[in-house]
């Protein structure tokens, strides 16, 4: 007779396995503790393989464990998906949908999602998570969140990508600065372009090198050849471009970032774009468990960010 298991099996192996030991394990599966002992028992008694080394209270998983709780995660995943498509029949508007967001596009782009998203589907609850990109997409890798949007996208093979839209990098500058009257339209670029190679004695606002605006305009300062003159550096890329405003500097990031920001027009900095024969962009992507079916509340969430995004970046670039 072959080797049977059941759902409650792994979700208890897994339970363990997370918790390191019998007590916090049963306290999360809301049993108690000798009843959970007694399963475990019997259970490794059924399989005839031991599942756990038992090093004075903690639990470890021998290799026939990690590998039922490997498979057996798996198995989950696929319940989880059934059942969400099951419900999503019998229920049709009802449910929840968990959301991630990087902190500062979701300062602009939270309020006008949720309140379309709230007119589309009024019986569903949207759980929101702010968080940076690697976090966002751990989180929805372990199921811990359902969608996320990011920027800095890791190419995580356990997700599915899909491309919002691409933000143009651009150079912020003061809105006296004479680099203005030296910028000239261009074809293919959003914005009144100017030669990057030409800014090699301004001084600049900077973010710090594990930022990945840091690390992409690095490389755009390689490409055109030069190092730039550091007047600041600064971890909020909102803040730099306040620095930028009062004439502090000038300072390369995507222009997404302006769009968190309410100036005077006198206040207000001036975008140009940069770049050889094609304007450089970052990319802002959905992203969601690979596999997993993507449900229409899922998908209609998308939708809505995606039109509400390139309203932002329409009314931005009159």
């Amino acid at each position: 007779m072959g080797i049977l298991l059941n759902f409650r099996d792994i979700e208890y192996v897994s339970a363990i396995a997370k918790n390191g030991s019998i007590t916090l394990a049963a306290q999360h599966l809301f049993i108690s503790q000798p009843a959970l002992s007694i399963y475990i028992n019997k259970l490794e008694e059924r399989l005839g393989i031991q599942l756990f080394e038992r090093i004075g209270k903690r639990f470890m998983l021998t290799y026939a464990g990690h590998c039922l709780l490997n498979g057996g995660t798996e198995i989950l995943r696929m319940r989880d998906d059934l059942q969400g498509k099951l419900a999503e029949i019998v229920n049709g508007d009802k449910g929840q949908l968990r959301v991630g967001f990087p902190y500062i596009r979701g300062i602009t782009l939270l309020p006008p999602v949720l309140k379309e998203y709230r007119l589309l589907h009024p019986n569903v609850d949207v759980l929101v998570c702010e968080d940076n990109a690697e976090n966002l997409q751990e989180k929805v890798a372990k199921g811990e969140l359902d969608l996320v949007f990011i920027s800095h996208v890791l190419d995580n093979p356990s997700l599915e990508y899909q491309q919002i839209l691409s933000d143009p990098i651009v150079l912020y500058v003061p809105n006296n600065s004479p680099l203005v009257r030296k910028a000239l339209w261009r074809e293919g670029f959003t914005y009144l372009w100017i030669d990057l190679a030409q800014c090699q004695d301004l001084e600049f606002v900077s973010n710090f090198p594990e930022q990945k605006t840091y690390q992409i305009s690095q490389q755009i300062f390689e490409d055109h050849g030069f190092q730039p003159k550091i007047a600041i550096q600064v971890q909020n890329q909102l803040t730099a471009i306040h620095l930028v405003a009062t004439g502090y500097g000038a300072y390369l990031a995507p222009a997404y970032f302006s769009y968190n920001i309410a100036f005077s027009r006198s206040e207000s900095p001036t975008l140009l774009s940069v770049g050889k024969e094609h304007p450089y962009s970052m990319g802002f992507v959905a992203a969601w468990r690979r596999g997993l079916y993507p449900p229409k509340l899922t998908l209609d969430f998308v939708d809505v960010t995606q039109k509400n995004y390139s309203y932002h970046k329409f009314h931005q670039t009159l």
